[in-house]
């Protein structure tokens, strides 16, 4: 996929996901997504500020998401109502026809508000079982792990739970 494809409808990354996936070591999970992920400036800032402040597991996360990154230009009332981080995801997703990626629920609030589509890690998750990139077992393996080690709030207990209604793993497992 060119960099011209990825910037049509790209999958922008806030700095609350990355960080689930690095906690627990997870980020090469990702690699499964279609070269699509993408973040902005101020979210590799948060990062890097991040490490700086002594939260070295999100150094790999910095790499991750190194592919492509482009900086956004978000409203007074975004910059008002989210982080920085949030605030230009939110607003690069929308001026690239893409996808938000945020577990932020004021941001998810807001990309509703202006219709804006919104996934989060579990959605990351969802996407990469349903593209045959990750089983059911291995993404409660690392579900299980960003609320063990990571204190992560999830709002269901087995990925299964978040899979669309008409899922069918290969072998007919739901």
């Amino acid at each position: 996929m060119t960099e011209s494809e990825q910037l049509r409808s790209p999958t922008v990354v806030d700095t609350t996901v990355l960080s689930n996936f690095a906690y627990t070591g997870d980020l090469d999970v990702l690699d499964g997504v279609p070269a699509r992920l993408v973040t902005v400036a101020a979210v590799h800032d948060e990062l890097r500020a991040g490490v700086e402040n002594g939260y070295d597991f999100l150094d790999p996360a910095i790499e991750a998401v190194e592919r492509v990154a482009f900086d956004s230009d978000p409203d007074t009332a975004l910059r008002n109502a989210l982080d920085r981080g949030e605030a230009h995801a939110l607003s690069a997703a929308d001026e690239h026809d893409g996808t938000l990626a945020t577990d932020d629920r004021a941001a998810r609030e807001l990309a509703a508000e202006r219709e804006i589509s919104v996934t989060g890690s579990i959605g990351l998750l969802v996407q990469l079982i349903v593209d045959g990139q990750l089983g059911i077992d291995d993404a409660d393996k690392v579900l299980r792990r960003w609320i063990d080690e990571a204190g992560y709030r999830a709002p269901i207990e087995r990925i299964s739970d978040a899979l669309p209604e008409d899922y069918r793993e290969p072998g007919g497992r739901r």
